[in-house]
């Protein structure tokens, strides 16, 4: 009996080492500190000195935290590198294996090479946008976000109007901006429409109301294409809260800040045991731990010889709520998996164990390998894109032709200058900051686009 539960518990080690992907879960602290010192070339090291450490099945998440490392390094081109092919890896796993799904119930879920959940595969298109700004791309961020739109598409199909995380306001927000910046109004006006009815509609779980510069910006678009009421039908009372146009303005620029703050959510691991008269059966499920906000709101300055000009940031996407959402919406089939797995493993524990001749040998086989199961083999699945930021403000500013002096205002009080903006009539300029983890020390840095009248 010694030399057979020897070879079985043997075997159940190697395949957690096999299996098991949590891989890369170490890196994060490291990564982190040296993202937050402004080490970028050591960053990157990291991350592709870790390639491995992820595992075969975690390829997708190396592939992700490398782009978002990219982008806070201002690399861009690898950026977009990465997040094609993080794209085209997404889409090969959106149908699952029956054998590998197999072979997850008889193990645990990191069998299964890790897909995204479906906000991560939105963020991979929003990003990619953003990345493409800072280098002045407008018609490849808009590629862009025509394939996030069929994303999405494929999400109101796949889940038939179920209230769960299957469009994204920001996502077409955005859209509505670059659109506009384009010129293509009309398409500009359809996307303003579709974010305003997602904040008001499927959003409201995430607890964000329709932005005030959205409101507007679809209150002005809906009249210079004609959908007036169709803009303020969908807006409702929110319309009536708006300040009227200033009749005769002089032409002005756009300049819109894109903020990435807080850090993202990441998975844990929640173990139940439930006693039985064979032994104790445990089964693990993944959970969200939310990350740190360290402060809401702010503003964006546009400073020249006539005095700062305030616009206000407006939250426009919370990832740490979408993703804590997402898995609520998800963990009754991933009980009831786990639990099935539990009743299969027992059913063959049980076969293993029959082979002995002694009752009591029979038994404590049982016990034995239950222990060794619950200790070594069950495991939750914690993967995650875990270098997403935890939430996305934004603040849109007009202002007359000039050279602007362009600052953030967080926290009431940390300013952070994003360099010099030139703003022309009719025309876009686009900045970013990213403050992941200190609002008073981020690793921040602004771009600009002039896009076509």
């Amino acid at each position: 009996m010694a030399l057979r539960t020897l070879v079985l518990f043997s075997c159940l080690v190697l395949l957690v080492a096999a299996f098991w992907g949590c891989a890369g879960q170490d890196l994060y602290p490291d990564l982190s500190r040296r993202v937050q010192a402004g080490d970028c070339p050591g960053a990157l090291a990291l991350i592709d000195a870790s390639a491995k450490a992820y595992g075969g099945n975690g390829h997708l998440l190396y592939l992700l935290d490398s782009a978002m490392v990219g982008l806070q390094c201002r690399q861009f081109a690898l950026v977009q590198e990465r997040l094609r092919a993080a794209e085209r890896l997404a889409d090969e796993l959106w149908t699952e294996s029956i054998s590998r799904n197999a072979a997850s119930f008889l193990t645990n879920d990191n069998t299964l090479p890790y897909g995204g959940e479906d906000y991560e595969r939105v963020m991979i298109h929003l990003t990619s946008a953003i990345a493409y700004l800072q280098t002045g791309q407008l018609d490849e961020a808009l590629v862009e976000v025509r394939r996030l739109n069929s994303l999405l598409d494929l999400f109101a199909d796949k889940y038939h109007g179920e209230e769960v995380y299957r469009s994204d306001a920001f996502g077409r927000y955005l859209s509505g901006i670059l659109h506009e910046a384009d010129g293509a109004y009309d398409d500009a006006f359809i996307d303003y429409l579709q974010a305003v009815r997602i904040y008001r509609n499927e959003w409201r779980r995430y607890n964000l109301a329709v932005p005030a510069d959205l409101a507007a910006d679809l209150l002005a678009m809906g009249e210079l294409v004609g959908r007036q009421a169709e803009a303020g039908e969908a807006l409702g009372p929110t319309a009536d809260n708006l300040p009227a146009a200033e009749p005769g303005q002089a032409p002005r620029g756009k300049v819109v800040l894109i903020l990435f703050s807080g850090e993202g959510p990441r998975k844990v691991e929640q173990n139940i045991i439930v006693p039985t008269p064979n032994g104790p059966i445990g089964i693990a499920i993944p959970q969200i731990e939310t990350g740190p906000v360290f402060c809401d709101g702010g503003a964006l300055l546009l400073d020249d010889d006539q005095g700062a000009r305030p616009a206000e940031l407006a939250l426009v996407s919370d990832i740490n709520l979408i993703a804590l959402k997402a898995l609520e919406d998800r963990q009754g089939s991933i009980v009831a998996k786990a639990l099935a797995r539990a009743v299969a493993k027992q059913v063959a524990i049980k076969a293993v164990a029959s082979t002995q001749k002694e009752k009591q040998n029979q038994q404590t086989m049982e016990l034995f390998l239950n222990v060794a199961n619950t200790l070594f083999l069950e495991r939750a699945d914690t993967r995650c894109w875990r270098t997403l930021p935890g939430r996305i403000w934004m603040a849109r500013a007009w202002a007359a032709p000039g050279r602007y002096q362009a600052r953030a205002q967080l926290c009431g009080q940390a300013m952070h200058a994003l360099g010099d903006v030139d703003v022309v009539a009719g025309q876009t300029q686009f900045l970013f900051l990213d403050t992941h983890f200190d609002p008073s020390s981020p690793v921040g840095y602004a771009a600009t686009r002039r896009s076509a009248p």
